[in-house]
């Protein structure tokens, strides 16, 4: 017998052998194995599985068992249990599982129009070609930035920034949550992961799409928490006030003219003084919004003449015209969703925060730090850890800030509800929540969003129609019967 003795579990499952087996599938070595094992790696990984510091071994026997019988130092068969959704197969240790996910990144970006990351210097993409890339073969960047430095002198430079402050924790980005980081594959879907969607009562297998590239909102009314407490998973700051300047130069090296201009249109984006980016740090949190504009360009040649260098410099006309963004390789919508995105005042009025509960955002009104980021994420999973696939769904997704309202609404914890809220209804986009009286604002044609702070449960599962298998070698499966597995632990 095999298995992990959690901290509420109440039985452990015996594999037992039946007669008349029936072979499933024959396993790859390349697939599934490699899916079990990273399966079987994130049970030992503490930032995925909290019950380790709890009494959860992390299936410590179960991998030492594995490891042993991959040597062929094993019994002739090893037990797993596994599923089947549409032509995909599933092993795991357990009968509630997480999930590893066999389409990868680079195969879906491929399929999505040639997005995945560029690997050889003879076929790059836009931003590679202009900054360059490392792979088979690599490629140096054509521009180079050289430090900011301060524009105006000061006598004291302790004047330039506010006092120390402790920021609000911020965590790594969890792919799970595919409500943010994927489109929706179908008008009926109800679920989706990386693998396939729930429609109905169906399980579907696909290919899914990538939402976009993460961008946040300005927050222009960003106040610091007094209430957060030193530890060890946020850090201490000293934040630049508002309203400092510095100055740059960049320089570039035999690029094109569209080149040129696709690097002036994304480096004077504070023309109107309307727009701008984030850069740096706790960028969630609402710090970062920088403005940025180009003071003038020089093209300089240079030449041998007479046995010498010659310099030429020649200025070149400062025309970031975002009317001419479509041709420089924008679409129309992304064109959209990005200005509207880099405005200053598109969350003004609002809230911009992290997915919340209705008891967090009561929190949040009175300035108090957000706590517990998953809590909105299990919410929006109908309020359980952990579903059957067929019960799994999202009850809010993120939406284009091209497409008008994008808020999402607080949610009554552990529930899955929403709240009752007042007519307000704002509107916003990018990786955070921006919001009025009582609506959080979500959205991004280019984005992947609501990563920073949750530990999403999406890939966590009761899998009700999981078989107990004698896993065999790797390439031999037998079926066994399952009839009193329901809702095993």
């Amino acid at each position: 017998m095999l298995g992990e003795q959690g901290v509420t579990k109440k039985c452990n499952g015996v594999f037992a052998l039946q007669k008349n087996e029936e072979e499933i599938a024959r396993l790859r070595e390349d697939t599934h194995i490699r899916m079990f094992e990273s399966v079987l790696k994130s049970y030992r990984d503490e930032k995925v599985n909290k019950n380790l510091k709890n009494g959860h071994n992390g299936y410590k026997a179960y991998r030492e068992a594995w490891d042993k019988f991959k040597r062929g130092k094993g019994e002739e068969y090893f037990p797993v249990y596994y599923s089947k959704v549409d032509k995909l197969i599933y092993l795991s240790p357990a009968c509630m599982t997480k999930e590893a996910y066999q389409n990868r990144l680079n195969q879906i970006l491929k399929a999505q129009g040639n997005f995945q990351c560029c690997t050889d210097s003879a076929e790059l993409c836009p931003a590679c070609s202009l900054f360059g890339m490392t792979g088979k073969s690599s490629r140096a960047s054509s521009v180079r930035f050289a430090d900011a430095r301060l524009r105006d002198k000061v006598s004291d430079y302790r004047a330039l920034y506010h006092r120390p402050v402790v920021l609000e924790e911020l965590a790594q980005p969890k792919i799970s949550a595919a409500e943010f980081y994927l489109q929706k594959p179908d008008v009926n879907a109800a679920f989706w992961t990386y693998d396939y969607y729930v429609a109905g009562k169906q399980i579907v297998g696909y290919l899914p799409r990538i939402a976009g590239r993460k961008f946040y909102w300005h927050n222009p009314g960003m106040q610091f928490k007094e209430s957060v407490e030193a530890t060890d998973r946020n850090r201490t700051v000293r934040p630049l006030k508002k309203g400092v300047s510095f100055e740059e130069e960049v320089y570039f090296d035999k690029i094109t003219e569209k080149q040129l201009r696709q690097l002036i249109a994304i480096l004077d984006v504070s023309r109107s003084g309307e727009m701008g980016y984030k850069l740096g740090a706790a960028k969630p949190l609402g710090l970062g919004s920088v403005a940025m504009t180009v003071e003038g360009i020089r093209l300089r040649r240079v030449s041998l003449c007479d046995g010498g260098v010659r310099y030429e410099e020649t200025p070149y006309p400062v025309e970031a015209s975002f009317s001419d963004w479509e041709e420089l390789d924008f679409t129309a919508e992304t064109r959209e969703a990005f200005l509207h995105m880099m405005r200053f005042d598109a969350t003004k009025g609002m809230t911009v925060t992290y997915p919340v509960t209705e008891d967090q955002w009561n929190a949040i009104q009175v300035n108090q730090q957000h706590l517990e980021g998953f809590k909105w994420f299990v919410a929006n999973h109908g309020g359980q850890r952990v579903q059957t696939r067929k019960n799994s769904k999202y009850l809010q997704t993120l939406q284009s800030p091209a497409r008008g309202d994008v808020s999402l609404t607080a949610l009554q914890s552990g529930k899955g509800g929403r709240g009752s809220y007042g007519q307000n209804r704002q509107g916003s986009g990018g990786n955070r929540q921006g919001s009025g009286p009582n609506r959080q604002g979500y959205g991004g044609n280019r984005k992947s969003y609501g990563s920073d702070r949750q530990r999403s449960d999406s890939n966590r599962y009761d899998n009700s129609d999981r078989r107990r298998n004698d896993g065999g070698k790797p390439g031999n499966g037998k079926r066994w019967n399952d009839s009193d597995k329901k809702n095993h632990r």
